[in-house]
């Protein structure tokens, strides 16, 4: 038990020099829908389910666990992202620092997949999926850039959002029962809603 003991110790005591793990990698998701994104974006080498078939594979809608049959998923990721901003002001006497925390609220982010088999080899998906996207929301924070007033106005209260959707339809064919290939033809939805105040 002591050998066990320290062992843990040692391991416990070395995660605390891990990085921070994070959801996405800038504004991209890691992967589409939470099966994916529960392997750590390993949608193309082993989807698991429609959503992660279509949009990182295309040609695995021929193979995998929802084969022979036809699959409809529903997914949704709630997403709540803590953004801060620290902006310093310098009118070269006087320096103001501010501080603030985003007021956005959560994203509910949603993936839709759907595959059905036309004949014993061809199959059709289509799917729908929130790629990307990423906002802050610091209106009414008194964020001030004029240096000539530091610590007064309004002019870093600024909101953004943005939001992409990636729409899917995919053919695919089992060329053997070990080979398929596919094809997605991905149209994309972009959403940008930039707002400052006083402008």
């Amino acid at each position: 038990m002591g050998k066990f003991a320290a062992l843990l110790a040692l391991v416990l005591f070395s995660s605390t020099f891990l990085p921070d793990a994070h959801a996405t990698n800038g504004d991209t998701l890691i992967g589409v829908a939470p099966a994916s994104r529960a392997m750590g974006g390993a949608g193309v080498a082993a989807p698991q389910d429609a959503i992660s078939a279509i949009f990182a594979n295309p040609a695995a809608v021929c193979m995998g666990p929802y084969c022979p049959g036809s699959q409809a998923v529903f997914a949704a990721t709630f997403f709540d992202p803590t953004v801060k901003a620290t902006v310093s002001v310098n009118n070269g006497t006087t320096k103001t620092v501010h501080s603030v925390k985003s007021g956005m609220k959560p994203f509910i982010i949603p993936a839709v997949g759907l595959i059905t088999p036309l004949t014993d080899r061809l199959r059709f998906g289509i799917g729908a999926f929130g790629i990307s996207g990423m906002g802050v929301d610091y209106r009414n924070s008194g964020i001030g850039l004029n240096p000539a007033t530091p610590g007064t106005g309004n002019e870093g209260d600024i909101y953004t959002q943005l939001q992409i959707l990636k729409f899917a339809p995919n053919l695919a064919y089992l060329v053997t029962p070990n080979f398929s290939i596919g094809a997605s033809a991905g149209a994309p939805r972009l959403h940008v809603c930039p707002e400052q105040e006083g402008q």
